[in-house]
């Protein structure tokens, strides 16, 4: 995954916590939706079925009444600050608590799963600080906060003694926020000591031909890649310890009669609802299995619902050798922000690409064709002079977005984009919106793949 987050800190070493106001208010552009206060998430094209066969069922939740949800984003604040100020005295415990009640009002409050995070982190239980600073990461738009917890997930990795990961999220909280000290400390003392890892390059913006990394080679069969999957990626889709996944082997996204490749899905089995959909392609090596290119979250509460959409899947001759398999999905959202009185909806769809040869499989990140987003005022009646009257709704309404056109030919991905009215222009260096943006141009697709350069 619309809040955006801050942390309590160690002096001179931890995240510090900002502004609640600024926390909830935070968005990224994007385009037109459905407006008003019945309005639900508008997909960007006509939707599919998901077909998701160990899916629960879901539903968009009730609509709060202003006065309810005024009280609630009150309860939800008091509790916030009173664990802030318990994990700034170092009670972690009651803190924890604090931030578990608040999580009850609404379980994808950003702030709330940043603080419990960071909170976790101090009071030495690493794997609820991971569980929610990954859960957090979910939501965050805005660099700076992005930053923030990617070194607060660095300093988690750090303690775990896994400093591959932890060398990752350092480079990462770099690229949303380059020149911080503390970080480039952190990173450069780990790539010291580190006999396997690559010399602190200059950070920038993620590599946009950067593809889709593998979770693992040479599996079995599909339940083999389930079993991967619950093992290495359940603890990212589940916010207590001990909550289980659930993986069926059975292909998603396949196209027609060919079951060699297509997607997996996970499930938690705890709440809120998470699910996570990754490619997988067979090779006569077996399976390779990679990382998820699509998520949902449902808390089940007031907030937000998302729905995911796979779309139809083709294979096509898109390079000189072999055939590749072209995936598309797309995810809609709904996100009420209850204690400013407004909403927000967001629709993305992309396109992934796969393919396969005597060497292994490849996949691109999902590579994003359409992206719209709005932000409104829910209750007009109760923000004139109701519940919600004198809350400064600045920049309120808004609506943008982008759609483009995606055309494969010799071997490349041309991509042409066209601004959608009250959107923006996308003829710049790189913008990162939900899934993976590339700027107007041409790519060549090996290298989105990350196929191997012929000696």
């Amino acid at each position: 995954m619309g809040l955006i987050l801050l942390f309590a800190c160690k002096p001179g070493d931890g995240e510090a916590t900002t502004d609640e106001k600024v926390a909830t208010r935070e968005a990224t552009p994007g385009a037109d939706a459905k407006s008003g206060a019945d309005a639900k998430p508008e997909p960007a094209s006509t939707p599919e079925p998901a077909s998701t066969p160990e899916a629960k069922p879901k539903s968009e939740p009730a609509k709060p009444k202003p006065d309810e949800a005024l009280e609630l984003r009150r309860e939800l604040l008091a509790l916030l600050n009173e664990g802030r100020k318990l994990t700034k005295q170092e009670q972690y415990g009651p803190a924890m608590a604090k931030y578990r009640e608040a999580l009850a009002i609404d379980a994808s409050d950003v702030a709330v799963l940043g603080e419990l995070g960071w909170a976790a982190y101090r009071s030495g239980d690493l794997e609820l600080a991971h569980r929610t600073t990954v859960g957090a990461l979910k939501f965050v738009r805005e660099d700076k906060q992005r930053g923030m917890l990617l070194y607060n997930l660095g300093r988690v990795e750090e303690d775990r003694n896994n400093a591959p990961a932890a060398i990752t999220h350092y480079r990462d909280s770099l690229a949303a926020r380059p020149g911080n000290a503390t970080v480039q400390a952190r990173l450069d003392a780990l790539v010291a000591a580190s006999t396997t890892a690559q010399p602190a390059a200059p950070i920038i913006a993620e590599d946009m031909y950067r593809p889709l990394e593998t979770l693992g080679i040479k599996l079995a069969d599909l339940s083999a890649a389930c079993k991967l999957l619950v093992a290495t990626r359940c603890e990212d889709y589940t916010m207590e310890e001990g909550e289980s996944c659930t993986c069926e082997p059975q292909l998603l996204a396949a196209p027609g009669a060919d079951q060699s490749w297509g997607l997996l899905s996970l499930h938690s089995e705890g709440m809120p609802s998470q699910a996570a959909w990754f490619p997988v392609v067979q090779t006569d090596a077996g399976w390779t299995a990679f990382v998820e290119v699509l998520y949902e979250y449902n808390p089940g509460a007031f907030g937000v619902f998302e729905e995911v959409v796979i779309g139809e899947s083709t294979i096509e001759p898109l390079l000189a050798k072999g055939s590749q398999l072209v995936m598309h999905v797309r995810k809609d959202r709904m996100d009420r922000d209850m204690g400013l009185n407004e909403i927000e909806f967001e629709n993305y769809a992309a396109t992934v690409v796969c393919a396969r040869d005597e060497l292994g499989a490849y996949c691109t990140r999902a590579l994003v064709e359409e992206y719209r987003y709005s932000r409104e005022i829910e209750f007009e009646d109760e923000d004139a002079d109701g519940e919600f009257a004198g809350i400064d709704h600045d920049g309120v309404p808004t609506s943008q977005g982008l759609v483009a056109s995606f055309e494969f030919d010799e071997g490349g991905l041309s991509i042409t984009w066209t601004k959608v009215e009250g959107g923006y222009d996308r003829t710049g260096p790189n913008v990162v919106v939900p899934g993976w943006v590339l700027a107007a141009g041409r790519y060549p697709l090996t290298k989105l793949l990350g196929l191997p350069v012929a000696p």
